[in-house]
């Protein structure tokens, strides 16, 4: 799973590093070909700012970088848990937001703030690409 995240961060890094969002990180959308995963799909990709109504899930709202770190998160959630993290109770409210994946472990708290309710708090791409090599490193001593 670090691996792919490390793969899929890369690629979304890359994009950011260019001003672009890619906002359409899904299932469908990746094709892992190990040691590659590959992010296709480039239908929405914007610059970061006001979307249109209509474009993506997020209507109208102004969009960052973070959320594609968003869509990162989900993915390595699902990986991790074989869940979708934002399934919700009969009252609506988020399970994902009151338990977290894993305590203690460096690569499950990072996807953890990958998710996290307020954008400003999600990490960088880069962040979750140095995260996913160090629990690589840690792994593999």
């Amino acid at each position: 799973m670090a691996y792919f995240g490390k793969q899929i961060a890369s690629v979304v890094n890359y994009l950011h590093q260019n001003n672009l969002l890619h906002l359409d990180i899904k299932p469908s959308n990746i094709i892992s070909q190990p040691p590659l995963a590959k992010l296709f799909d480039l239908n929405l990709v914007t610059t970061p700012g006001t979307i249109r109504k209509g474009t993506g899930t997020s209507f109208g709202r102004t969009l960052t970088y973070s959320a594609d770190v968003r869509g990162v998160g989900v993915e390595l959630f699902f990986m991790a848990t074989g869940e979708r993290p934002f399934k919700t109770y009969d009252d609506k409210r988020y399970v994902q937001l009151e338990h977290s994946t894993e305590d203690g472990n460096i690569l499950f708290e990072m996807i953890d703030s990958c998710l996290d309710p307020v954008a400003e708090n999600r990490p960088a791409t880069v962040d979750v690409f140095r995260i996913c090599e160090k629990f690589i490193i840690l792994q593999s001593q």
